[in-house]
């Protein structure tokens, strides 16, 4: 037991300054490595002093000869035309826009004193708004003379049908009792007549009416011009019997 104590005291000892060696040796390479980064950052920031100064006085003497000189130089030369010609500038803006103002007035007016030049120009005008005009009155034809014209046409063609209709009916009645008074009163020749003449003058009205509204449609499609005013034919109370 005493000798493996003894070993094992031998041997940690030994670890121990193994240890201590290894530990030295890393803080000694340690403080080598900073050391040497320090000498390389003092050498670069030297570097990049001493460039950025030879830079920054290059770009500053070349940026005052391009850009300050030239602009300096201008400022002072506009300065000095400025004062000198203050003068001239300011009598040439008093009289130059009075007399361009004159000479355009009195040239108008000379102008627009020809006949010529009023006849051109009303020409040019004319030209101009016609087309306008016709598209204009082209559209409103199209879509408000030509359907309010065949609406009226439309109501009127039924009101004669409807008339036609009533007269034909009335007609019926009054034949149905013409026929039964004169069969029993022995007949009688001139009623008859009457109610047939009736009744072909009514299909003649309505025949006429109807080649009126056709020749209406035709030519308001063709021209767009008023339709005169239709002559409605009598009704069957117009009739005597």
């Amino acid at each position: 037991d005493n000798v493996t104590n003894k070993l094992g005291k031998t041997f940690s000892k030994e670890l121990e300054k193994q240890f201590q060696k290894i530990e030295d040796e890393r803080v000694a390479h340690q403080a080598a490595e900073t050391s040497r980064q320090e000498t390389i950052l003092k050498m670069v920031s030297q570097t990049l002093s001493t460039n950025t100064s030879k830079l920054l006085e290059t770009t500053i003497r070349n940026e005052i000869q391009n850009s300050v000189l030239p602009t300096l130089s201008k400022m002072v030369t506009n300065a000095v035309d400025k004062h000198a010609h203050r003068g001239m500038v300011d009598a040439v803006n008093k009289s130059i826009p009075t007399a361009i103002e004159k000479s355009v007035a009195d040239n108008v007016q000379r102008v627009l004193a020809k006949t010529p030049v009023i006849e051109s120009i009303a020409k040019g005008v004319s030209r101009a708004i016609r087309p306008v005009i016709e598209e204009t009155f082209r559209e409103n034809f199209t879509n408000v003379l030509i359907p309010s014209y065949q609406k009226a046409t439309n109501a009127m063609f039924e009101q004669i049908t409807t008339t036609f209709e009533a007269g034909m009916q009335d007609i019926a009645v009054k034949s149905a009792q013409a026929s039964s008074y004169n069969n029993a009163n022995g007949g009688d020749q001139s009623t008859l007549i009457r109610l047939q003449a009736s009744v072909d003058h009514l299909a003649l009205n309505v025949q006429q009416l109807q080649q009126l509204y056709q020749l209406q449609t035709n030519l308001s499609r063709q021209t767009g011009g008023q339709q005169p005013e239709p002559q409605l034919g009598r009704t069957s109370d117009e009739y005597p019997f």
